[in-house]
């Protein structure tokens, strides 16, 4: 990606508002100050920094599907790498987004400029479906060198408004400042306005930011037209492996319109819409009833449940997974209960309050809920406006606690969520009120990966035998999504690219697949082929010197740094188990393994252990990994990067075999 890169296509469903400076655009002068920007280690300037950026969002003609938006930028280049900041693209949406203008120059030390022409602004199509077509046009700036200023400003007209300014840059920001023109009810009457003006209040917010912008309300604040947000010093952001999105953890500004009540009143009547909505979904209800007369006779509540979700997750097509345009116009509209069930079909949120209905039918008292997806963003409670991804069921337990069902998900067994929403934030929506539950987690239990190596060795040190792999809980639920509608030539490529990515040299034969379609998904996915490996030794005279970690699956380790800023986090919590077990040729034994080596902390356990059997015939090898957590504090990084360390120890072991003497 190149760091110019603008994102006014936001493909989540967020578009950026584009504006106007002025009717004639004229660039700021360069002053003394702008060239005496140097690296600097200590502030984290190194080959470029960010002068300013200037922003202005023009809602004024809103209602009218014109939103403008300008950029100003002026970057400092300090060395050969910083030139990548003069390479800029800007994608846009074709026909709903239009780039208006864009000017562009570079400035050198002596006082030469050079103005970018607009032959040299070029335009590619990116993405193209159905529904849209994404273009890009790219530049870059003429005349650059390891010691200049470039600068660009870019004008746009896009139909919507819903905005965010990230501050935080992958380059130090001097200076940083956005002018918010609100929406005043142009283009509408005097009287809808009034309505619904209080849907049109301006509200912002800020995260991850250190010192809170500074803030000027123009002309005042009782009468404000436009909001002035202005930041200084910005450090570059640091990208670190293992967390939550950039857009979670980066220092950004979101300013939107939404009701001026709090935000406690704005959840409240959310929730109580929804409510609303819920129950007008599952009035009709007649075929629901006889479904569920179905399960009287099942003697616990438990069963009850598990018999709901599994008829849903045999009998209904979950729709939201249909990628085709043509085939969703097969579809009928599905506006109840009794729908769902009549054509067999309907979206994960159709299918979610249809299990609802069905679970309150039977006397369950079961909630319906909105979830975020961790892996895409995370939830603000005090932002007033929607941010949930996906729609689920949960069931209040003792301790006014609740276990989250999701029978719309693929391959998903009863009581589990999709890892992705392990952790966060969940609205519960109930009559009176809504409240949030933090979306419980798996255990590592739950979530096992095991691999078994049989294996023979030749006189040569050449290894053949059998590879088992069995997929556990979120395991096997990915391995499903990733054979899903694959055929069986192409599982077998699938395995086969695999293995080569987890072993050194393998070769594979004879694969054979159990349970990627099972009546029950808690049951484990296996797979068993047959192997050959190239030699895993090193004959030295009367000796072969073998590596383990030729035999076990390759792991990195990627927490090499000393400190750490933000969370760790993983998919899921999980235990993976992997033995060997090598016969030895004829005429060799084991004579020597490396001591076992055991280790466990706050977030996690490893095993390696080497043991010799049958007079040093059978050698046989295992290592173990827990993690207990999917979502780590950054203070116990040192916990986090001591079990992966321990876990790289295995490189370092040698394994001694020894020629039999006749």
């Amino acid at each position: 990606m190149q760091k110019g890169q603008i994102f006014f296509v936001v493909l989540m469903g967020i578009f950026w508002g584009s504006g106007l400076f002025a009717k004639d655009f004229e660039w700021a002068a360069i002053s003394d100050a702008d060239w005496e920007v140097t690296a600097d280690s200590a502030n984290n300037i190194r080959n470029a920094v960010m002068l300013f950026e200037k922003l202005e969002v023009d809602d004024q003609k809103m209602v009218d599907g014109k939103t403008y938006y300008t950029l100003y930028r002026r970057v400092r280049i300090l060395s050969p790498e910083g030139r990548e900041w003069g390479d800029v693209e800007i994608p846009y949406v074709n026909k709903k987004q239009k780039i208006e203008k864009i000017e562009a120059r570079t400035i050198l030390r002596d006082g030469q400029i050079f103005l970018l022409n607009k032959d040299d602004i070029y335009e590619k199509e990116i993405i193209k479906t159905k529904d849209v077509k994404i273009k890009q046009k790219s530049f870059s700036l003429p005349g650059m060198t390891d010691d200049c200023i470039v600068e660009y400003y870019l004008k746009l007209r896009l139909p919507d408004s819903e905005n965010q300014w990230v501050t935080e840059k992958e380059i130090y920001l001097k200076e940083g400042e956005l002018t918010w023109l609100f929406y005043r009810g142009r283009g509408m009457s005097n009287y809808f306005y009034g309505v619904l003006s209080d849907y049109f209040s301006p509200n912002y917010l800020w995260e991850n930011m250190a010192i809170p912008p500074e803030m000027e309300s123009l002309p005042n604040e009782k009468k404000a037209e436009k909001i002035i947000f202005r930041v200084k010093d910005v450090p570059p952001f640091t990208a670190e492996s293992h967390t939550q999105p950039d857009e979670a953890i980066k220092g950004n500004i979101r300013f939107y319109y939404s009701t001026s009540s709090s935000a406690t009143d704005y959840w409240g009547d959310l929730g109580n819409n929804i409510n609303k909505m819920v129950k007008k979904f599952t009035e009709y209800n007649k075929k629901a009833k006889k479904v569920v007369e179905q399960f009287d006779t099942l003697a616990t509540r438990d069963e009850k449940i598990y018999a709901a979700y599994n008829w849903l997750q045999k009998n209904i097509d979950n729709t939201s997974y249909k990628d085709d345009e043509d085939e969703e116009k097969k579809y009928k509209p599905i506006e109840a209960v009794d729908d769902v069930i009549k054509y067999g079909y309907g979206s994960s949120t159709n299918i979610n309050m249809t299990f609802l209905d069905m679970l309150q039918l039977m006397g369950i008292d079961a909630k319906f809920v909105y979830a975020v997806d961790r892996d895409d963003n995370s939830f603000n409670r005090q932002a007033k406006y929607w941010q949930f991804d996906r729609s689920m069921v949960g069931i209040q337990n003792s301790g006014n606690k609740f276990t989250f069902y999701n029978p719309a998900a693929k391959y998903l067994p009863p009581e589990s969520v999709a890892w992705y929403n392990e952790g966060s934030i969940g609205l519960v929506v109930s009559d009176l009120t809504a409240n949030f539950a933090t979306i419980h987690s798996s255990f590592s239990r739950d979530n096992i990966m095991r691999r078994t190596l049989d294996l023979r060795m030749s006189d040569d040190a050449e290894i053949t035998g059998r590879l088992l792999e069995e997929y556990k809980g979120h395991f096997g639920r990915d391995i499903r999504f990733k054979l899903d509608d694959l055929t069986e030539d192409e599982q077998i490529e699938y395995y086969k690219e695999r293995a080569k990515e987890n072993y050194v040299q393998i070769e594979i034969d004879s694969i054979m697949t159990q349970n990627i379609i099972a009546d029950d998904w808690r049951t484990s996915v296996r797979m068993k082929c047959q192997i050959a490996m190239e030699s895993a030794g090193q004959l030295m005279g009367n000796r072969i010197l073998i590596k383990p970690s030729h035999f076990f699956s390759r792991q990195e380790n990627p927490f090499q740094t000393e400190t750490r800023k933000y969370p760790i986090v993983f998919e899921f919590a999980h235990e993976i188990f992997e033995t060997i077990s090598i016969v030895m040729p004829e005429g060799w034994i084991v004579e020597a393994v490396p001591e076992d080596q055991r280790f466990g902390n706050r977030v996690g356990e490893c095993l390696i252990q080497f043991r010799n059997f049958n007079n040093g015939k059978l050698l046989s090898l295992q290592r173990v990994f827990k993690l207990k957590y999917p979502m780590i504090k950054p203070e116990f990084y040192s916990d986090v990067r001591e079990l992966f360390n321990v876990q790289q120890l295995l490189e370092e072991k040698t394994i001694i075999l020894s020629e039999v003497s006749e």
